[in-house]
């Protein structure tokens, strides 16, 4: 039987303080930042700018969507949930790899090293574990038409892979920003009051992404049809794999 368009909406949306302040906290990051920090006519900024959108915003939100996901059975709203926790995370990346190109260049033209500090090595850390964790995402994805490309007893491997690494690669996030926001170009711009709401922000995001991740159940037919017959069943369902 498939899902109404109001009981997915029930589902989707955030419940108790942990989910919302996971939804907030992104959304303060991914607009607050920019707002405060970007300066069309200064190269630097466009690098906060964007991994705010990234990794403080666009990323969280489209693993909210995929964790919340979880809780529907196969079928085409599961499968709409999956293409926007895929969307997200390809503008995500884009972004990310906005952000980059703008740090390298600014450095480039200032004469400074680069990846020399804490912050430069966990960022590129941070970097490398997003992509290689979209092309695994993208590996998995069923609908993509990649998976069968992998014999059938790695399959479980390579979606164990996506999420671990997805995983690792928010923490080092969340890492990488909290060690930027007292930077004497953050400070000149934003007051201490502001820079304790992105701090708070982070750890918010964090513990939600954390709790929820980490909250049993919310598999419904998919585990029942792996316990049945020993396959994954959500791979025959319309592509949605789990």
């Amino acid at each position: 039987m498939g899902v109404t368009t109001s009981a997915v909406v029930t589902r989707l949306g955030p419940t108790g303080i942990v989910e919302w302040g996971l939804v907030a906290g992104a959304l303060f990051l991914g607009v607050s930042v920019p707002i405060t920090l970007f300066d069309e006519n200064v190269l630097f900024s466009y690098h906060p700018s964007a991994m705010a959108m990234s990794f403080g915003s666009l990323m969280p939100l489209g693993v909210f969507v995929t964790l919340k996901a979880r809780s529907l059975p196969p079928g085409h709203a599961k499968l709409n949930l999956m293409w926007t926790h895929a969307g997200a995370q390809v503008l995500a990346s884009a972004c990310a790899l906005g952000g980059f190109v703008a740090i390298t260049a600014n450095k480039a033209i200032s004469g400074k090293k680069h990846f020399v500090t804490a912050h430069a090595s966990l960022g590129l850390l941070t970097l490398f574990l997003t992509f290689f964790s979209l092309c695994l995402g993208a590996l998995n994805f069923q609908r993509l038409g990649l998976l069968r490309l992998v014999p059938e007893r790695f399959r479980h491997s390579v979606k164990w892979a996506h999420r671990r690494c997805g995983a690792v690669a928010l923490v080092t996030a969340g890492v990488t920003i909290l060690s930027a926001v007292d930077h004497p170009a953050v400070e000149k711009l934003s007051g201490p009051f502001l820079r304790g709401a992105w701090k708070l922000a982070v750890v918010g995001v964090g513990a939600g992404v954390v709790k929820m991740g980490t909250r049993p159940g919310g598999s419904g037919e998919g585990k029942k049809g792996r316990a049945e017959d020993g396959t994954n069943k959500s791979v025959r369902n319309n592509g949605v794999e789990r």
